[in-house]
């Protein structure tokens, strides 16, 4: 192949040769690099998705024709991955993740399968345009080199973990022969388990069966809507694994109506009685573990018109499989006698949330850092994780937003339809000042799952901070609804509405159920309210928090509320509120 302009050409790595001319050792040709490029994506030992070897095919292409400047995400993400015109990389990292898998699908494949091979195709971390790399082995160790397993040598790294490896097996030979020498076999077996990895409990969403019984012929229709609309809506919250009497995944249709013992390991069995008694219809409802245990039992009674029907399936969703229902309380008191990662370790990352402990908080971030680790593909412990860093940030604005927002990405493109991933992304994409994109995430988040009362209580927040009452409203009612007690997440709304209306005295008495998580709409509620009632003391101690957050005079406030594009006439009456509290103006 010519040499073109710098820019047409695939960059060179040490120990290989490119397209570059100016590169030691003969240049890849265009025939070898697109029969190189055949051969890696028609062999079944590349394991890698059909879109991602389009992935490939389409940037090696790009290359070849000299157009590397068109491989950008915008570019990928359209003609690869089928998005649409108005694709934004920041609301949607799909191009960045799939080319982490892909780079990793890549050497995963050379470094097993491809030890024979005098090429190698590969994705640099940073970028999106490959590199295509001759091996150039010595002649005298040909064989040899041909042999070894390991397909780049030379560089640094390699010659520094051979030698660190290299030291590290004699040190441990030389530890074992004095240990074997002076007769010490406990402390020889402690040595071991010092260096030997870590082993870890990692805990799955509980397995669960929902039976649904009618109570007589005629309610039989009813009993069946009621177990669709139940299945679906406790689904959406993402703490059960449903499964039906057969052991298989539940299926919306199942018209078995008669509840029966299980015939799989279930943790908890959630029967449902549709009762036609007279005067009115009742609907008896109870959660029992797999010993049989009843966790919770009760009687509702049926509303007769389809709305409040609703009404009653998004309650009962919530109170048996929400996060802070009977089944992850039960699973919760588990976890804390014998902490495990996994579902175990976000369930007790979401309580850390609203305890505001600082430990609890930075145990919460090991474990689920620990357990992303364990299972990069596990969506909502990169949800959580996004949502618990900026508690454990003091600065302002956090020097972990980018990352919450990464993790936050990388939750909604391992699982395009969890809630908690929108919800994640919307608070991450709101405190870096993407106002705009944050109330697209929360709407998205909305329509996944409208059960959540804290969800709905936190994009209700979003919309009061921008102005957009006339839906905060009626979004805050539904979220006091679905719960019987109130979220921190609900008290800081209805304590912003209660300011905006200057009944001050009911806005403190919500703010002191509230928290500031993360930062710092809340907090600064909290001082303009203490200001507006000539609490000065009060004012001056809830400022410190955020004076540590660099948010120190009123001028400093001032900004931070701009950049979120805060509704303007309740900044004015924020700012009405902080001057009174004696904040410093710049």
């Amino acid at each position: 192949m010519g040499r073109g302009p710098p820019s047409e050409r695939i960059v060179a790595e040490e120990g290989w040769s490119s397209f570059d001319d100016e590169s030691k050792g003969p240049p890849v040709s265009q025939e070898e690099t697109l029969a190189e490029l055949e051969r890696v994506l028609t062999d079944p030992n590349f394991r890698s998705s059909e879109r991602n070897k389009r992935f490939l095919r389409y940037v090696m292409e790009k290359v070849l024709e000299g157009a590397t400047d068109k491989i950008k995400a915008y570019s990928v993400a359209v003609d690869v991955f089928g998005r649409p015109a108005d694709f934004d990389p920041i609301i949607d990292p799909i191009v960045r993740i799939e080319a982490m898998r892909l780079r990793s699908s890549l050497s995963h494949y050379y470094e097993v399968h491809g030890q024979q091979s005098l090429l190698r195709i590969g994705l640099p971390k940073g970028g999106y345009v490959p590199t295509i790399r001759r091996r150039r082995p010595s002649p005298e160790h040909v064989s040899q080199t041909l042999d070894k397993t390991v397909t780049v040598a030379g560089t640094a790294d390699a010659v520094s973990e051979e030698k660190h490896s290299a030291h590290a097996s004699k040190l441990f030979r030389g530890l074992s022969a004095a240990l074997v020498a002076s007769g010490v076999a406990l402390a020889g077996f402690a040595l071991w388990r010092f260096v030997a990895p870590p082993t870890h409990t990692v805990s799955e969403r509980p397995r669960t069966i929902l039976t649904v019984s009618a109570g007589g012929d005629e309610t039989v229709n009813a009993a069946r809507d009621l177990k669709e609309a139940l299945l679906i809506a406790m689904s959406r919250f993402q703490t059960v694994t449903i499964v039906d009497g057969s052991g298989g995944p539940a299926r919306r249709h199942n018209t078995q109506m008669t509840p029966s013992t299980p015939a799989i390991d279930a943790a908890y069995q959630i029967a449902v009685d549709y009762r036609s008694t007279s005067p009115q219809q009742t609907l008896w409802w109870q959660v029992s573990d797999r010993n049989g245990v009843v966790l919770t039992s009760h009687i509702e009674p049926i509303p007769q018109n389809a709305e409040e029907r609703d009404r009653i399936v998004a309650r009962l969703a919530n109170r048996i499989a929400g996060l802070r229902g009977t089944i992850s309380n039960s699973e919760l008191r588990k976890d804390y006698a014998a902490p495990t990662l996994g579902n175990g370790c976000v369930l007790r990352a979401y309580r850390s949330l609203h305890s505001l402990d600082p430990a609890r908080l930075r145990t919460a971030k090991a474990c689920l850092e620990q357990t992303i680790k364990v299972l990069p593909g596990h969506a909502v412990a990169h949800a959580v994780l996004s949502r618990v860093l900026p508690m454990l940030d003091s600065a302002q604005p956090p020097a972990s937003a980018g990352h919450a927002l990464d993790l936050a990405n990388t939750a909604t493109v391992l699982s395009p339809t969890s809630a908690v991933g929108a919800r994640s992304q919307m608070e991450a994409l709101f405190h870096l000042g993407y106002t705009d994109a944050a109330l697209r995430a929360g709407r998205r988040a909305m329509t996944l799952n409208p059960y959540d009362p804290d969800a709905v209580a936190a994009f209700a927040g979003v919309l009061a901070l921008t102005g957009r009452w006339d839906e905060a409203i009626p979004l805050i009612e539904k979220a006091r609804d679905l719960t019987e007690t109130a979220s921190p997440e609900i008290h800081a709304v209805l304590a912003m509405d209660a300011y905006r209306r200057g009944a001050y005295a009911v806005a403190l008495s919500r703010l002191v159920q509230s928290n500031p998580a993360p930062c710092c709409e809340v907090s600064i509620l909290h001082v303009a309210t203490l200001g507006q009632l000539e609490m000065q003391a009060d004012a001056q101690t809830e400022a410190a928090s955020l004076q540590r957050r660099g948010l120190g005079s009123e001028a400093s406030v001032h900004r931070y509320m701009t950049k979120r594009h805060f509704d303007p006439g309740f900044v004015a009456l924020l700012q009405d509120g902080i001057s009174k509290a004696s904040l410093p103006s710049r």
